[in-house]
């Protein structure tokens, strides 16, 4: 029922929390990402490393496991946020900020994974990637270079 009384229908999905992570390496120059295949465009696309929380995992705990899993990178967590993925979902999206990330271990993927870390510069995930919006989960993006302060090139 809607505040003035008006009764709709609704379709709410019923998703699973989720994690997204701006994984800058130690040198804050070089963002971490990864090339995934996605099954709604048949299609390859650039992405910020995350994934699915566990039943009763804390996000950060999450975040971190996902990030170690998909890049085999490890950094000192921050989040940033957490949100609704849409008015009409019940699922969450935790997005951190991964700081002075060093790789440490090889990927460790899911079999339904399909996936290739690579870590580009700041200056070209800001102009190119960002940007244009040939990056998914920009939102967690641009939270995190605002954390930073390096949304802008200085």
């Amino acid at each position: 029922m809607l505040p003035n009384g008006l009764v709709e229908k609704y379709f709410i999905d019923k998703d699973k929390d989720s994690v997204c992570i701006l994984a800058l390496t130690s040198s804050n120059l070089d963002v971490v990402l990864v090339k995934q295949f996605r099954a709604n465009t048949e299609s390859v696309q650039i992405e910020l490393p995350g994934g699915t929380v566990e039943p009763d995992e804390p996000p950060e705990q999450a975040a971190t496991r996902e990030l170690r899993e998909e890049t085999g990178f490890s950094g000192k967590m921050i989040h940033l946020a957490s949100v609704h993925y849409s008015p009409y979902s019940s699922g969450i999206r935790h997005m951190f900020l991964a700081i002075e990330c060093t790789q440490e271990q090889e990927l460790d993927l899911d079999p339904n994974e399909f996936l290739k870390p690579f870590t580009v510069s700041l200056e070209v995930f800001r102009e190119e990637l960002l940007m244009t919006g040939r990056v998914r989960d920009f939102g967690c993006a641009y939270l995190g270079l605002d954390k930073m302060g390096l949304l802008t090139e200085t």
